[in-house]
């Protein structure tokens, strides 16, 4: 179970890399405005829900650091990937915006996960390792 956690958390980082860096082919028509900050929260949310997946499952790590390492590890991924496009991409730049949307997106989804994943996702894993 670890593993497969571990690999769609890595998945997913590298989903999100690749769209952040690509050039975009899309044109700048949007159902509203700041649109894409919407798909900034979504989608570090989502990384946020695997890597806490991901963590939920060590040994020996309590509730409240899986869920601070989390939050924070996204975060600084969500900073560098901006500081990337900025560096290192011709068609995307930083911006603190998304950055924002990027960090309240995991917090969101940590929040979401404590309150409605945690339980059950545990309760699955501990009758997986038994049946195994």
């Amino acid at each position: 179970m670890k593993l497969v956690f571990s690999g769609i958390s890595l998945m997913w980082l590298s989903v999100v890399t690749f769209l952040s860096l690509m050039n975009p082919t899309y044109s700048e028509a949007s159902l509203f405005p700041n649109s894409d900050k919407a798909v900034h929260f979504l989608m570090y949310g989502i990384m946020a829900i695997f890597l806490l997946s991901r963590l939920q499952l060590e040994d020996g790590i309590s509730q409240q650091l899986v869920l601070i390492i989390t939050v924070i590890s996204v975060i600084i991924f969500g900073g560098l990937l901006e500081i990337a496009q900025e560096l290192f991409t011709a068609t995307r730049q930083a911006s603190v915006w998304d950055f924002l949307a990027n960090g309240l997106g995991a917090l969101a989804a940590a929040v979401a996960y404590k309150r409605w994943l945690w339980t059950p996702i545990g309760k699955n894993f501990v009758v997986s390792i038994s049946k195994g």
